[in-house]
């Protein structure tokens, strides 16, 4: 008898380990397309997971290779303004998180670099960590 549930007791095992699999895979972030109004809501209403996903479709699907600076702000929308950007580099707010007070401890943006003659050459993430120690 102790063989008989020492034996149910794995194969539960094995059921409990594949249904949180399923589970884990059936509710993992789905990559949202790029939809220009969405891309702008989203940063107006701080909604940084639905902009960080927009911008993974960005990059995989390259729809911003080719592209000339003035159409990249009129799908993107203006970029961040930093004094110490190079001029060939737009910066786009993908991700910002907060700790315990107003000062934040992550970012990560959306970078579109462009050629001399301002053609986009590649789009890529970068994160900032921020250390407040």
């Amino acid at each position: 008898m102790a063989n008989f549930n020492l034996r149910n007791s794995k194969a539960l095992n094995r059921y409990i380990i594949l249904i949180f699999l399923i589970l884990s895979i059936g509710c993992s972030k789905e990559n949202l397309k790029f939809e220009h109004q969405n891309w702008i809501e989203a940063k107006d209403n701080a909604s940084w997971k639905i902009r960080k996903s927009m911008a993974q479709d960005l990059i995989n699907r390259q729809l911003l290779e080719n592209m000339n600076k003035n159409q990249v702000i009129r799908l993107l929308g203006d970029p961040e303004t930093f004094a110490d950007v190079p001029e060939n580099e737009m910066y786009y707010t993908i991700e910002e998180k907060y700790g315990y007070d107003i000062d934040p401890i992550r970012l990560e943006y959306l970078i579109v670099k462009l050629k001399t003659e301002e053609k986009v050459v590649e789009s890529y993430y970068r994160k900032v960590v921020l250390d407040r120690t």
